[in-house]
């Protein structure tokens, strides 16, 4: 069994931005996301808990590592237009509540939208939202480019995702996925893209989504990088460790903070899930920031909930 390492100064530094920022950052998306809550409603609570969680994440994620970039304050407005454009991408088009037809017509306005410009004839609110977020980016040809390329790896990881392909090929869709999302949202807020680390940020938060959803994808036949090792080996501990191994090549300065909160994550997602041995928690369970049986989605996503719709 390997070793586990955890720098003890990234784990305080994890600690004190996800305690300092957790209220105001919960505030402040509540405000913004009022009035876009009917387009995250789902028929089970649970399930618009979990949806509800994974937005304020990513808009509270960007905030808290734009801020650390930069060391000043940043344009939340732009976060939220990223946020908006992930959460549409996630859960209105790879919906699993669509059929596969629907699925490939809701994508085709999305590319008629974003490389042709053309205005659908028929507008529902979230393609309305998107289509007036192309627009306020489209003269950047920077951001446009990455929004071109995080469409395109979606499309990419749809398609393969019915059908079990080789490890290589469950790489690249984590590549196309994740890392394309975390560049375009650094190109949204004007900040430097570094091809090598910025891409290693986004590809593997996409492989720790994939293992935090791993029985949900297996129910719904879909085949991801973490259902493959699973199928393979029957628990997840080499994906753990590969992980690792990857988040602690991070430098210093402008990594510090996302090597730190990814760390933690990864250990929470170990105690949390039942694919992964009994050795390997163990070994995990002092590095987790969170007590083991507490489901974080489901209570930040409740509270928020409760603070969007209590009126």
């Amino acid at each position: 069994m390997k070793a586990l390492k955890f720098n003890k100064l990234d784990r305080l530094l994890a600690m004190r931005y996800i305690k300092s920022h957790r209220e105001p950052a919960k505030k402040v998306f509540v405000r913004l996301f009022e009035p876009y809550c009917d387009l995250f409603k789902f028929p089970h609570e649970e399930d618009m808990y979990e949806a509800i969680a994974s937005l304020f994440i990513t808009f509270g994620t960007s905030m808290l590592l734009n801020r650390h970039i930069d060391q000043k304050d940043i344009d939340v407005a732009i976060n939220m237009d990223y946020m908006l454009m992930y959460g549409i991408v996630d859960h209105y088009i790879d919906c699993n509540d669509i059929s596969s037809e629907e699925k490939e017509n809701r994508m085709v306005i999305i590319k008629n939208i974003i490389y042709l410009d053309i205005k659908p004839d028929i507008m529902t609110k979230a393609i309305q939202v998107l289509y007036d977020i192309y627009q306020k980016y489209k003269h950047n040809d920077i951001v446009i480019s990455y929004i071109r390329k995080a469409f395109e790896g979606e499309y990419f990881a749809y398609r393969i995702q019915y059908s079990e392909h080789t490890y290589d090929m469950y790489k690249k869709a984590c590549g196309m996925k994740g890392s394309t999302m975390y560049c375009l949202h650094k190109a949204m807020n004007g900040l430097e893209i570094n091809e090598k680390w910025d891409y290693n940020v986004g590809y593997l938060g996409q492989i720790l989504d994939d293992i935090s959803d791993v029985d949900s994808d297996n129910k719904n036949g879909i085949h991801t990088m973490a259902t493959y090792i699973l199928k393979r080996d029957g628990y997840l501990d080499s994906l753990f460790y590969d992980v690792s191994e990857e988040i602690a090549k991070f430098p210093d300065d402008n990594y510090t903070l996302y090597r730190a909160v990814m760390t933690t994550l990864s250990y929470y997602i170990v105690n949390e899930s039942p694919h992964f041995t009994d050795e390997l928690k163990l070994k995990a369970l002092p590095y987790s920031l969170v007590k083991p049986g507490i489901k974080i989605n489901q209570l930040l996503g409740k509270s928020l909930c409760d603070m969007l719709y209590q009126n």
